[in-house]
């Protein structure tokens, strides 16, 4: 494995065009994605296609937790990083069990677990590999409110953001337990990811402020540019059955922000005592 994130470290055009070109694959297809797996899962039922992702979901983390484990092994930040994968690990069960409505969406971690990878052996920190995957969970669910489902009454979807912040996560420490570490003896820096998210959250609180943006759609509103949801509140508790079979949590904008910079801050920590050695 440190070979592979040398050879990363070795390639970082390379890399990053990939990470690109992966972002867009797992964007611009969704519709299509989404119609065909329909039609293939139609002869066996939804019920036993949910029943297998959750069984491929529980080996690929059985199996990835089994991986981490190994390197564990006089890892110099070993205590922390054991810490951060049972947290990071009920992370993802919680969001399976309260922000997911089918099991389909378990494709999500295993989806932004790759990036995560590959994030980190290019920046070599915790937060900026995190900023990233949220500025591209971020640009996936965007495309799908405003284009895909730009007529639908939902949410900019936080929940699935969320989702794969946490396949970010696995994948980030995942690597992180690989990729040679030592005690940072420098003061951390921001890279442009990190710089990049905070910018346009700062972009949308001025625009909020000025009442350009809303969290939620106000149709007699006609002096705003455009809103964070097109689904009014419900109470805490949702469940719609042509979204899928689960009751679910449906994070306001407001909750997801502060869902999603609050865990990325929690996990920030690891940048603070320790440095990824690219390379």
């Amino acid at each position: 494995m440190r070979k592979l994130f040398e050879w990363i470290a070795a390639h970082p055009v390379l890399m990053w065009a990939g990470l690109a070109l992966y972002g867009v694959a797992v964007t611009l297809p969704h519709g299509v994605v989404q119609d065909w797996l329909a039609v293939q899962v139609r002869p066996i039922g939804l019920a036993a296609f949910y029943r297998i992702m959750a069984g491929v979901a529980l080996v690929a983390g059985g199996l990835a937790s089994w991986s981490y484990a190994r390197a564990m092994a006089g890892h110099v930040a070993r205590r922390e990083l054991v810490v951060a994968w049972v947290v990071a690990l009920g992370l993802a069960a919680g969001s399976w069990q309260w922000l997911t409505v089918n099991n389909s969406e378990l494709v999500h971690f295993g989806q932004y677990f790759l990036p995560g990878l590959v994030l980190i052996g290019l920046t070599g920190r915790v937060t900026e590999s995190l900023a990233w995957i949220a500025l591209l969970g971020g640009a996936d669910e965007g495309y799908q409110f405003w284009g895909l489902h730009g007529n639908w009454g939902v949410p900019w979807d936080f929940n699935d953001i969320f989702i794969d912040l946490v396949g970010g996560i696995l994948g980030v420490l995942w690597g992180f337990a690989y990729l040679p570490v030592r005690r940072r003896e420098s003061p951390r820096s921001w890279g442009v990811g990190s710089w990049l998210l905070l910018g346009l959250l700062g972009i949308g609180f001025v625009l909020w402020l000025l009442g350009l943006l809303l969290i939620f759609e106000d149709k007699s509103n006609t002096t705003y540019w455009f809103s964070l949801s097109r689904l009014a509140p419900k109470g805490f508790w949702f469940f719609d059955e042509t979204w899928g079979p689960r009751r679910i949590h449906a994070l306001t904008p407001v909750e997801g922000l502060a869902l999603v910079l609050g865990t990325m801050a929690a996990y920030g920590w690891l940048d603070a005592r320790y440095e990824g050695k690219r390379g």
